[in-house]
């Protein structure tokens, strides 16, 4: 495109939004300087531009490398509500798996190791939280 009056109506819009490439946004404004006509018509598109609202970028599609995970969780999803859905129909020929109860887990007789490694008070805390500590401790960062 050749910056000339002729042509002002491709290039003037453009670079009123400093929409056009470096060297021809030099030649815009190198024209707009020598010639009256087209400075005229730039500053009547200025006001008429102040008159407008800001341009708002539009939102571009993400690309399909960013959208594969989005895709292969909605499949996990997908599979596991349809074999889920599957797993609990009447018409299901195996029947589920019961598995056996285990017994109850068996009291440790090692001893407690918070006394070994720290204070009572620390221990208490450990075990009852605040209400473990002494009342001239309890509200420490109160104090």
């Amino acid at each position: 495109m050749k910056i000339s009056c002729e042509t002002r109506d491709e290039w003037l819009g453009p670079s009123l939004y400093e929409d056009l490439p470096f060297d021809r946004g030099l030649a815009a404004e190198e024209h707009l300087a020598n010639c009256a006509s087209c400075r005229e018509e730039a500053s009547s598109l200025r006001k008429l531009m102040g008159w407008l609202p800001a341009p708002v970028a539009v939102p571009v599609a993400p690309s399909r490398r960013k959208r594969w995970p989005f895709l292969a969780a909605a499949g996990m999803v997908f599979a596991g509500v349809v074999g889920y859905a599957l797993g609990q129909s009447p018409s299901a020929t195996s029947p589920r798996p019961v598995w056996p109860e285990l017994p109850p887990p068996q009291q440790s007789t090692r001893p407690d190791p918070l006394p070994q490694l720290f204070s009572p008070e620390v221990c208490a805390f450990l075990q009852r939280g605040r209400a473990g500590l002494p009342d001239s401790k309890r509200d420490w960062p109160n104090r």
